[in-house]
């Protein structure tokens, strides 16, 4: 019995580092695929792109052509890589195309659906394994404190 409290502490570091470790892994497990989608020109509105639920990080990579004519960044639109968002700029380009629809190519990095389960579980259990770690804590305390007996 004398080993066990550290065997407890030891079994809950592990949990604490590992279930974090996991979460990488898994975080880094994405599958990246292209999509078009079609917005309307309006010079200063902004739109999100919509692809697949499970996306969760865009590449800066985007295309945006209208009635042929390919749009440059940063002189007809901004596109914001973190949320997917397009701006329109005021341009001579965006105020003579306004109200078209523009074609939006881009890429975006999503997980598969076994990927995200995976991540929403270690994410649980981080949260268990954290609650597990404090009652281990106030039990080492209580026995501290009142004397555990047993020999320890």
């Amino acid at each position: 019995m004398k080993g066990n409290p550290w065997i407890i502490g030891v079994v809950a570091i592990l949990l604490v580092v590992g279930a974090p470790a996991l979460n990488l892994g898994t975080a880094n497990a994405a599958e990246t695929t292209t999509a078009t989608q079609t917005l309307t020109v309006d010079a200063g509105d902004s739109e999100t792109l919509s692809p697949s639920p499970s996306a969760y990080a865009f590449e800066n990579n985007e295309t945006v052509t209208v009635n042929g004519t390919t749009y440059q960044e940063g002189t007809d639109y901004r596109f914001d890589a973190q949320n997917g968002t397009v701006t329109w700029l005021s341009s001579s380009q965006t105020q003579a195309d306004a109200g078209a629809d523009a074609q939006v190519a881009f890429a975006y990095q999503f997980h598969d659906e076994n990927t995200t389960s995976i991540v929403g579980l270690v994410g649980n259990l981080g949260g268990f394994v954290a609650v597990l770690l404090l009652l281990v804590c106030v039990g080492f305390v209580a026995l501290l404190a009142y004397g555990g007996g047993g020999g320890w």
